[in-house]
């Protein structure tokens, strides 16, 4: 069942990418979830919040004059979006700092301004965190809406997972938590089946592996969605952006602001025709009483 949690008139709405173990896929789904949403003309943004070795801008081959240190340097939270370096496909990006000596400048209130500016201007934030659980981490995910939290169907990537998902239970995270299975493959030891057990979380989806294409596309910078769109992946990537986000509902929500943009444009226009036939009539009035 799909999950719509987008208002196109409210404040943005934040999903956090993270994981328990290294290797997940964190970097690629991020980038290209968002160049799927932003090709359904969604304002997507996104914070890369693995502040010592964040690569979203190298994936997308942005190369950001500023980061979210110059925020800290600055202390101008309130327009974090001007620190951010806009893609060809539509997506803001807000970099990680370009020296990992810079991570302890991200403090709690510098991110939780940033966080906030950047709501206030988009549609979906997407934040990318760095594996495992620390301060900054467990702080973006208290205030995100959505937790992806995403693993291999590998016996190790299953346990970091089991353990992190136990962690955000005793947080009282847990309700806010997707689980994403990467790198789906009929080979799998694995089964689908034995994942929830495993975990102890309901997978939320399921991403097929992409073996040849993938990292080459990270390595040029170009969304995989928009340049190999038939493969399983970037297929597996759309369905994830219906799961987040249903076409239909959007649709919807665009036919009605249309509708009522048309319904409004119509009554100025009999106000304006009433106002000027209301003025002729006074002018000739004025003209006869003379």
């Amino acid at each position: 069942m799909a999950e719509s949690f987008i208002n196109e008139n409210a404040r943005g709405k934040m999903i956090v990418i993270c994981s328990a173990s290294g290797g997940t896929g964190r970097t690629a789904v991020t980038v290209n979830l968002a160049a799927m949403l932003a090709k359904r003309k969604v304002k997507v943004d996104i914070l890369d919040a693995d502040w010592q070795f964040g690569d979203i801008a190298m994936a997308l081959n942005l190369e950001p004059a500023v980061t979210i240190k110059e925020i800290a340097e600055k202390q101008d939270r309130r327009n974090a979006r001007n620190y951010s370096i806009l893609h060809s496909t539509g997506i803001r990006v807000l970099a990680a700092p370009d020296r990992p000596e810079y991570a302890d400048m991200i403090t709690s209130d510098v991110l939780e301004a940033t966080v906030s500016a950047l709501l206030s201007e988009t549609q979906v934030l997407l934040a990318e965190t760095q594996a495992g659980l620390n301060d900054r981490n467990i702080q973006l995910m208290e205030m995100a809406d959505i937790i992806l939290l995403m693993t291999t169907p590998g016996i190790g990537s299953l346990k970091n997972t089991k353990l992190m998902a136990e962690t955000l239970e005793a947080l009282e995270l847990k309700d806010k938590v997707r689980l994403l299975v990467n790198q789906k493959a009929g080979s799998n030891a694995i089964k689908d089946s034995m994942i929830p057990k495993l975990v102890g979380v309901e997978p939320f989806y399921f991403l097929p592996l992409e073996k040849t294409q993938l990292a080459s596309s990270l390595d040029l910078g170009e969304p995989i969605v928009l340049s190999h769109p038939k493969l399983r992946f970037s297929k597996g990537i759309e369905g994830l952006a219906e799961r987040l986000y249903p076409q239909e509902k959007q649709s919807a929500d665009s036919n009605f602001i249309r509708l009522f943009q048309k319904k409004i444009t119509g009554v100025r226009g009999r106000v304006d025709e009433l106002i000027g036939k209301n003025s002729i009539e006074e002018s000739e009035g004025i003209q006869k009483n003379q």
